[in-house]
């Protein structure tokens, strides 16, 4: 089933309109033009599509979103405070509806600016952004964002850089009046033997109830290290697709974090590609939701040479009528052999109208290899319960508790103690008897 036509009418506007009012390099025209051919010929994702089953896009797809601003209005930093971490080392980047604002921003750097002023000075621009590993015939909405992308960031650290550099992006989306769409493109490139700490944040102002649709292409050099922490936590009426796509060389190892806590409808894809012998990638992912929320997790591991490993640690917690979706594949293309494999969901319901569908998949095409996965879905556990029960502690107070220590598992994980702080705010502040929990943690 294809597209209603009415619910591509605002983006192909869009993309005319960038198509005209932009002076762009013709290679980079010509590339816009190419990734909207490939996203109409197609539309939207159905369930009727594999990788679409569990989630139904009929909410997005009822709502018309207009174009943001070239130049939106300033917002002031008192409005962001609480909101975002505080980095004092970090390069920081601050979008406001997907535009670049300086005023906002601290510390620039060489090693990170604003995609718009890269593709602005530089003699071929295009090559800053299409040198990459999506295949765009393979993912529409990063079709999408190549044919509409106004502005993001680009990260660039030199070989030999042994300390981390650590780059803060910070992407605000604004109540407007009305929906607005924005795409996001953050480009990484990691020289060989150097380290990155990257921490990008989605977050909303009031009950903004724009569609962001971002993608972030990361390259490892060999012997590269990059932990990245994505934190989802924009407004219960928004609408985010993201896509983080990562190439990894020899010996190069890659952590993620992807914390995913707000939006009506939220779809995380992850596609790693292990192409060169000794890389490695650890994938950590949390989820919580409540209310009518939906979060989908797909993510796809490529082991495409020998002596390569992967980690998949995913939680997921849901509360009224929400749904969560996890699905992690892995494949072991012909000659990866020692490959060593792992993936687990754990997912937790705390409601009786709440739904979590997990599926693990594995695909394998070599001989000696190492690959497991374990997927579980259930309810707080009763033994656990009574005992706090039985030490006087009420039962929304031992829910809740039972409920944080689960979270707090993949948490604690993430490399940045800020992120953490910030991240344990916001748990607890979902969470009844915050309070008291604060009292035992």
């Amino acid at each position: 089933m294809s597209t209603p036509a009415h619910a591509l009418d605002s983006y192909r506007a869009a993309f005319e309109q960038r198509v005209q009012q932009t002076r762009e390099s013709a290679a980079l025209a010509q590339q816009r033009q190419q990734a909207w051919a490939a996203f109409a010929a197609t539309g939207f994702p159905n369930t009727r599509d594999e990788d679409w089953k569990y989630t139904n896009l009929r909410r997005l797809l009822r709502r018309k979103f207009s174009a943001p601003a070239d130049n939106p209005d300033e917002i002031e930093a008192d409005a962001l405070a609480g909101q975002i971490v505080e980095m004092p080392h970090a390069s920081r980047l601050v979008f406001v509806d997907g535009v670049f604002s300086p005023h906002l921003s601290s510390t620039p750097s060489d090693h990170a600016v604003s995609l718009a002023t890269t593709l602005r000075n530089e003699e071929q621009p295009e090559k800053t952004l299409f040198d990459n590993v999506i295949d765009i015939g393979q993912h529409r909405f990063a079709a999408l964002n190549t044919a509409l992308f106004t502005d993001g960031a680009v990260v660039n650290v030199a070989p030999n850089q042994k300390q981390p550099t650590v780059v803060y992006l910070v992407f605000v989306s604004r109540e407007n009046g009305h929906g607005v769409a924005v795409h996001p493109r953050v480009q990484v490139n990691v020289g060989n033997a150097s380290a990155l700490q990257l921490v990008e944040h989605h977050i909303s102002l009031d009950a903004a109830d724009n569609f962001v649709n971002s993608i972030c292409e990361i390259d490892l050099g060999d012997g590269a290290r990059v932990e990245h922490i994505r934190l989802q936590d924009e407004a219960e009426t928004g609408f985010s697709i993201a896509g983080l796509h990562v190439r990894q060389a020899r010996d190069s190892e890659f952590v993620s974090h992807n914390y995913c806590l707000g939006g009506a409808l939220a779809r995380n894809d992850v596609v790693v590609l292990l192409e060169e012998p000794g890389a490695h990638c650890t994938l950590n992912g949390l989820f919580m939701v409540r209310g009518s929320q939906h979060v989908d997790n797909h993510v796809r591991i490529d082991h495409l040479a020998m002596h390569t490993q992967s980690e998949q640690n995913y939680r997921g917690v849901a509360d009224g009528r929400a749904r969560g979706v996890y699905n992690g594949k892995v494949v072991v293309h012909v000659g990866a052999d020692k490959t060593d494999a792992i993936q687990s969901s754990k997912n937790l319901l705390l409601s009786d109208q709440a739904e979590i569908d997990t599926k693990p998949e594995l695909e394998i095409y070599a001989d000696d290899v190492k690959c497991r996965h374990g997927a579980t879905v259930g309810q707080l556990d009763a033994d656990a319960l009574f005992y706090l029960r039985s030490r006087g502690i009420d039962l929304e107070t031992a829910r809740a508790l039972l409920t944080y220590a689960f979270a707090e598992d993949v948490v604690v994980k993430a490399g940045v103690d800020a992120v953490r702080d910030l991240l344990d705010t916001r748990i607890l502040g979902l969470l009844p008897a915050q309070d008291i929990i604060r009292e035992f943690v």
